[in-house]
C-alpha cells in the first residue's frame, strides 16, 4: 500500500480496522443466513460482490477511497470462513 502513496500511520490504521470488523459483521452474516436459511445463496452473493468491490482497488488514488474499499472488502468477506463449515 505503500506504493499507492499511504504513510505508515494509515497503512496501521487500515490493519487495526479489519478484525474489529470483520468479527462482528461474520456473526451478523452468519446469524442472517441461519434466520433465512440462505447459507448458499448468501455466500455466492458476498463473494460475488467481494471480488468486484475488491477489484476496484487499483482505482483507488486516496486514503479515503482505499479505506472505503478495504472495509467493503472486509466486511463483504468476513463471514466466508465461519458459514463455510
Amino acid at each position: 500500500m505503500q506504493q499507492q502513496g499511504l504513510s505508515e500511520q494509515q497503512i496501521g490504521v487500515i490493519g487495526a480496522l479489519r478484525p474489529w470488523l470483520g468479527v462482528p459483521a461474520s456473526f451478523a452474516w452468519s446469524a442472517l443466513a441461519d434466520y433465512y436459511s440462505l447459507h448458499k445463496q448468501l455466500i455466492v452473493a458476498l463473494t460475488v460482490c467481494y471480488v468486484a468491490v475488491r477489484a476496484l482497488l487499483p482505482t483507488a488514488s486516496s486514503f479515503a477511497g482505499i479505506l472505503a474499499i478495504i472495509v467493503t472488502v472486509e466486511l463483504l468477506g468476513s463471514p466466508v470462513t465461519i458459514m463455510v463449515r
